[in-house]
């Protein structure tokens, strides 16, 4: 049976909506579609949907070895930052001045009734301030930055020749020999032959 041609009267002069009539396959009926190959002139029923491109999400592969390449692929291995060690710097060998005998006889006898910070304090008022006549005088004209070194880092002690000379003639006493009073013979007529006189040797 053909479909008739549409007409605006029909639709106009329809009313309502027909009828619905079911119907049920009979299992003969159902025995002869289930089961068999779609035919090929069937066609894919109508669609309104907008095509839209998927993306397909790739997952990583590893690379396989294959017959041809010459050597396989090698695992890449991830690498953790190394954190940079510290790097230790050498400490600096604090300056120790060099002062004389005289000069570390004043500091230790200022050092007996003040303390360091006192006496570097009274050295700035006055540095060519200390007294005649006591160990104290050795400081006159000594720099402020250079007694600060010495009462800070400390300090050696450099001897002068006859200040070396005395020490070792003190120190020949402490071994009672022929040879160290020998040698003690042989300094004064040393000195003297030079017309030099050195307390605690000539004297």
């Amino acid at each position: 049976m053909g479909t008739s041609v549409p007409n605006w009267k029909n639709e106009l002069s329809s009313r309502g909506q027909g009828d619905v009539k079911t119907y049920t396959l009979s299992p003969e009926e159902l025995a002869k579609i289930v089961g068999k190959p779609i035919p090929k002139s069937h066609t894919k029923p109508l669609t309104f949907r907008a095509k839209t491109k998927t993306i397909k999400e790739e997952k990583p592969t590893m690379k396989t070895a294959s017959k041809d390449d010459p050597k396989p692929a090698a695992p890449v291995k991830e690498v953790a930052a190394e954190t940079p060690k510290s790097i230790a710097q050498p400490e600096e060998e604090s300056y120790k001045p060099v002062l004389t005998k005289a000069e570390d006889e004043a500091i230790k006898y200022l050092l007996v009734g003040w303390g360091k910070q006192e006496l570097l304090q009274e050295h700035a008022k006055s540095p060519l301030g200390w007294r005649s006549g006591t160990p104290a005088e050795a400081l006159n004209g000594m720099s402020i930055w250079l007694l600060a070194q010495a009462l800070i880092a400390g300090y050696t002690v450099e001897l002068t020749p006859e200040e070396t000379l005395i020490e070792k003639y003190a120190d020949s006493y402490n071994v009672d020999s022929a040879y160290n009073e020998g040698w003690r013979k042989g300094v004064r007529s040393a000195l003297n032959a030079m017309g030099k006189s050195i307390e605690g040797i000539t004297n």
